[in-house]
């Protein structure tokens, strides 16, 4: 059962010129769900309750509202949390990870990262970072110093920037319990110089760009039920570290739009394009992009002829001019990979893409969920051969043929964001590993062949229904429900675009669909001068 105390906070990532101060009793009430929670409040005494009994999930408090005089909002949005362990519940070992700690308010807190995928916002379905802090002993009663926790944070990765609401609320999503809760304290509004880090916060008091307050807060009622309670700020444009790179551009993309569109990165020119994996899902969506894009030949593999035969059905569909190799390859098994090789030499004499599709993921438990730990995933070694080694086998015997021809020389690796993620929480160990090790083959391709104009890319094709991923939802409103909202042809649209021209400056770099390739482009001398986009230790 989850318990939380919540401060939230919200706004654009921007900071304002200074401007007036100004106290504000308590004057927002966030209630969502509260009729799951017999959800009660006195907003001019600062008080509110609520009861459950296993109930769906439920945010209900008080707080207050605050804007900045001026500037405008981003749609990304961050979370962030200073937690009060009652009992069970600590998101550090729950899927977080543990990055440092801070004293705060009679305590040690651990602080912790976590990047939400797809989920709901004040902003609607987006992807959006957390840092947590977790108090080591529990409470009922007393004061947040919210500062120290940003300054803290600031170590991390967080930035500051302006905010829409600050809550203290409860919430929970099964148990049976009560809360009487007292809020007290007086929000400020605020503005600061652009140049206002963190570190120039109020040491007694959270001082952002729009608020200076240290709430205080008193529960009743404590049963041995709860699990924790926290403090949640939620803002817009946080740059989260360590982070995935969900937000790297501004704007993320849920579908194919403008320059991903196959449409407008036809080729004029002798264009041949391997996909392996190409019967279901993500392979099925990037042969029919390329046909869109009008290459002239396209080189489809699948261990199912009749998958096969659909795709050739579609493709004649979509492009009756394009040269289509069908064969029957399991990459987990050398001679097949080298057949498809020599049939794609002998039938077209070159090729410009490879992209190494084919892909699994560990096979289900009896209770219908996927495989949590090292001690579950008995499937490991099968999805490794696939994933990991299966991308080997391919770049082995093609990349050679790339590297003769005279085109694009583009070798492709479908990953996963899942290849960032130290748990398995979402997803199992195996494919986690295995996407992050393809991510690892693309580096070392992009040094050892940097002479020969190879060029690699690790690409995660957005979160995406497919044959694969459309048992992983086990309950309505779960993660794997609402998280999966790209479209199956995003990624083809969008690897038409990163192969209608050679582009070094991406070269043996981890990349997603979602991002907008404009602003991309436009980050192209940052990402080369600073080396982004890679797998690297801090130390």
């Amino acid at each position: 059962m989850k318990f939380t105390a919540v401060i939230t906070l919200a706004g654009a990532a921007i900071a304002t010129p200074a401007v007036e101060k100004r106290a504000t009793a308590i004057n927002y009430v966030q209630n969502y769900n509260g009729n799951l929670a017999n959800f009660k409040y006195n907003q001019g005494a600062g008080t509110f309750s609520a009861s459950w009994n296993n109930p769906g999930d439920f945010v209900v408090g008080l707080g207050w509202t605050t804007g900045s005089p001026s500037g405008s909002y981003s749609t990304n949005q961050g979370s962030y949390y200073a937690e009060q362990p009652i009992d069970r519940y600590d998101p550090c070992t729950a899927g977080a990870q543990t990055v440092g700690s801070v004293t705060s308010d009679g305590s040690t807190y651990k602080i912790c990262t976590h990047t939400q995928v797809n989920q709901p916002s004040i902003v609607g379905t987006s992807t959006f970072g957390q840092f947590f802090s977790v108090r080591q002993n529990k409470r009922t009663s007393g004061t947040v110093t919210v500062a120290n926790h940003f300054n803290a944070w600031s170590q991390y990765g967080f930035k500051p920037g302006n905010y829409n609401y600050q809550v203290f609320a409860v919430e929970a999503f099964s148990g049976s319990s009560s809360a009487n809760v007292q809020v007290s304290g007086t929000g400020y509004i605020w503005g600061l110089e652009p140049d206002d880090h963190a570190s120039n916060y109020h040491a007694a008091n959270y001082h952002a760009t729009n608020y200076d307050q240290t709430p205080n807060y008193h529960a009743n009622d404590y049963s041995p039920n709860y699990d924790y309670a926290y403090w949640n700020f939620s803002r817009y444009g946080t740059e989260v570290g360590p982070t995935s790179g969900a937000d790297f551009t501004k704007t993320i993309h849920h579908e194919v739009k403008g320059p991903t569109d196959p449409a407008n990165n036809r080729v004029d020119k002798a264009f041949v394009v391997c996909v392996t994996g190409a019967g279901k899902g993500l392979g099925f969506y990037i042969a029919l992009s390329y046909a869109k894009a009008n290459v002239t030949g396209l080189v489809i593999s699948s261990r199912t002829t009749s998958d096969l035969d659909a795709l050739t059905a579609e493709i004649q569909e979509v492009n009756s001019n394009v040269d289509i190799l069908a064969q029957v390859c399991d990459t987990t098994k050398d001679e097949d990979v080298k057949k498809l090789f020599e049939a794609t030499k002998e039938r077209f004499g070159r090729l410009d893409v490879c992209v190494a599709n084919a892909g699994v993921i560990s096979k289900y438990l009896d209770d219908g969920s996927l495989p949590k730990g090292i001690d579950t995933d008995f499937d490991f070694e099968r999805v490794i051969d696939i994933n990991l080694l299966g991308t080997v086998r391919v770049g082995r015997r093609f990349c050679p043929l790339l590297i003769e021809s005279d085109g694009a020389k583009a070798f492709i690796v479908i990953t996963s964001l899942a290849a960032h993620w130290i748990h398995s929480q979402l997803t199992p160990i195996a494919y986690n590993i295995s996407k992050r090790g393809v991510c690892h083959i693309v580096e070392q391709m992009a040094h050892d062949h940097a002479k020969d104009g190879l060029l690699s890319y690790a690409v995660h094709p957005g979160a995406v229904v497919t044959p694969q991923t459309q048992h992983h939802s086990l309950e309505k409103g779960d993660i794997w429900d609402t998280a999966l909202t790209d479209t199956v042809d995003l990624c083809g649209g969008w690897l038409t675009w990163l192969t209608k021209e050679r582009r070094d400056w991406l070269n043996g770099r981890y990349l997603a669909v979602t991002w907008d390739v404009d602003e991309l482009s436009a980050m192209k001398e940052e990402i080369v001068n600073k080396d982004l986009l890679k797998f690297k230790m801090t130390v």
